[in-house]
């Protein structure tokens, strides 16, 4: 008999009125995209906060600000201390160099092979075969 179990997936979704945090050089997006082993080397990524829309508003301190490059989670020292103890054991927590505040990375290392493809709709990227979207 086959015995199925249900798994929680979250999708981060950040409001646009709060803060985002971005590399300084584009070409460091790269190191920031993690594929589920630990990063024994890790030479922490220079990093902006971005305080203010393209319109000069000024958005909203944020414990996980946002970055564009998609589902990272950054957070604050305040959100670290608060949740390491429940990421113990699912993934490392890698220091960011920011001139105005500490940020750490969530490097997710505790993965499963949890996607039922034939009732799945995504996009493959062409060259990697990696899922996209």
């Amino acid at each position: 008999m086959s015995h199925q179990q249900t798994a929680k997936v979250y999708k981060l979704q950040r409001p646009e009125q709060f803060e985002w945090l971005q590399p300084i050089l584009k070409n460091d997006y790269q190191f920031l995209r993690f594929d589920g082993t630990s990063r024994p080397l890790w030479s922490p990524v220079k990093m902006k906060r971005v305080r203010q829309d393209e319109r000069g508003k000024l958005r909203i301190p944020s414990d996980f600000p946002a970055c564009s490059g998609g589902d990272m989670l950054f957070v604050s020292a305040a959100a670290r201390s608060a949740l390491e103890p429940v990421l113990q054991g699912a993934g490392e927590l890698l220091p960011l160099e920011c001139t105005d505040g500490e940020f750490w990375a969530l490097n997710v290392m505790r993965l499963l092979d949890a996607l039922d493809e034939s009732n799945s709709k995504f996009l493959r990227s062409p060259d990697t075969g990696h899922i996209l979207m």
